[in-house]
């Protein structure tokens, strides 16, 4: 008689822990967040700043995520809300140039609204799983209740210094 293929226990466990890790969502924007007039003059002539990543705003970012995940337990992922999510291969660009945090599944949001904050209200409306999450964005056209879960960066600079140590803090993460 056959024996019937038993699961690896390593592999069980690793499914089930990764499914009830709580989903914490990281909503960014890319123009003066990770992508910054500052890093394009820090890196030169000939650098476009519509394709310029900031090398410092970006390793804050996946710090961020890391720790989240990390100290927390989070599944820590990446929903952008830039202009630029509906342009062709931007996770390949974002990946070449350093992300290291997952995108979601759904891994943009829609068109839903006149604010940012409709269109991240209605991304979170369709994934109540959704246990938390922070908005990385230089605009300000969000609703009252997304206001403590904005990483407001500052133009032409992106994901500063005080940015990381906000969400640090949102988040209940070690220094």
């Amino acid at each position: 008689m056959a024996k019937a293929p038993v699961a690896s226990p390593a592999k069980s466990f690793t499914q089930t822990a990764r499914l009830q890790r709580p989903l914490f969502v990281f909503f960014l924007d890319l123009d003066d967040v990770l992508i910054t007039r500052r890093a394009e003059h820090a890196l030169g002539a000939g650098k476009a700043h519509a394709n310029t990543i900031d090398p410092v705003a970006m390793a804050l970012f996946n710090r961020l995520a890391q720790k989240a995940e990390e100290e927390k337990g989070y599944d820590v992922r990446v929903v952008l809300t830039s202009a630029r999510r509906f342009d062709r291969g931007i996770r390949q660009f974002l990946q070449r140039n350093g992300l290291k945090a997952r995108f979601h599944r759904n891994w943009r949001t829609g068109r839903g609204g006149p604010l940012r904050g409709d269109e991240v209200q209605s991304w979170l409306k369709a994934h109540p799983k959704a246990s938390g999450y922070l908005i990385f964005d230089d605009r300000e056209d969000f609703l009252p209740e997304q206001e403590k879960h904005l990483v407001h960066c500052q133009l032409d600079n992106g994901l500063s210094w005080q940015n990381y140590d906000y969400a640090r803090r949102f988040m209940g993460l070690k220094p």
